[in-house]
């Protein structure tokens, strides 16, 4: 059984041509020596800049994101090939995180690695990178249920939730944005959304939780 962990809608894009011409973008790609639309955008960074965006409290947290893949990429589970772990972006992207790749802990190392991933550039072996959007996903992997991770969901015991929908092709789809809930398009596909505590959890300790319980029901079963 191979459980596929998603990321969904996450704050992780190149800075869209809208806000290449905002000078706190033009000053953070001048530093690094690259054009605007080679980097990643960054709420700390952008912050005036992405009020113009279409939902720009959700986008520009690549921090989280690498937060939440440590979560998932230092788990027994993972490391012993048990989970594969997929990024999919507002964007509309799909990261394929090649299986036992560990990324990069130092979050500057991290950030050039997605600049270069989500960019094109040739060389890196670790992540392929797909136009594709979570339905898409859901149909490649072949997936017989799929569960999302929210406060707004119905509040489950770990034996609970595990053993009534992890099948033998499951997703666990979390959110890999800072506030505000799944889209419609993430809602409509999902099989059961869950909680996991009463108290808002941050997207990298909801992670870490849910693969545990996995691994503890499967030791059991």
């Amino acid at each position: 059984m191979l459980l596929y962990v998603v990321l969904v809608e996450s704050a992780l894009e190149l800075v869209p041509q809208q806000l290449w011409s905002e000078r706190s973008v033009l000053s953070s790609a001048k530093n690094k020596g690259k054009h605007p639309s080679q980097i990643l955008l960054d709420r700390s960074l952008h912050h005036a800049a992405m009020l113009k965006l279409k939902d720009g409290l959700r986008r520009g947290r690549p921090d989280l994101v690498h937060q939440a893949v440590l979560a998932v990429t230092g788990t027994p589970a993972y490391l012993k090939g048990e989970v594969k772990l997929y990024i999919h972006t507002y964007t509309n992207l799909v990261l394929d995180v090649l299986e036992g790749t560990r990324l990069p802990k130092s979050y500057f190392r991290f950030q050039g690695l997605m600049e270069k991933v989500l960019s094109g550039e040739e060389g890196s072996r670790l992540i392929k990178v797909k136009e594709m959007g979570f339905k898409e996903l859901i149909d490649q992997v072949n997936a017989d249920s799929v569960i999302g991770f929210s406060r707004k969901g119905v509040l489950m015991k770990p034996e609970e939730w595990v053993s009534k929908f992890v099948k033998e092709n499951s997703i666990l789809a979390i959110g890999g944005f800072p506030r505000g809930s799944f889209s419609p398009a993430v809602l409509n596909h999902l099989n059961a959304i869950i909680s996991i505590h009463e108290m808002p959890l941050e997207s990298h300790v909801v992670l870490s939780r849910v693969i545990y319980d996995y691994e503890r029901f499967r030791r059991q079963t």
